[in-house]
């Protein structure tokens, strides 16, 4: 593998793990808002 294609994998990779990890806070700070109004 050369360096340019490391660096495209590494780069998709770390891409996709930002994108997960956008979604699992998206959906912790939704449930904290259900579990608000919840207990209100």
């Amino acid at each position: 593998m050369s360096f340019v294609e490391i660096n495209f994998f590494w780069g998709v990779s770390a891409e996709q793990v930002f994108c997960l990890v956008l979604r699992l806070l998206a959906a912790a700070a939704l449930s904290a808002a259900r579990g608000a109004c919840l207990y209100r």
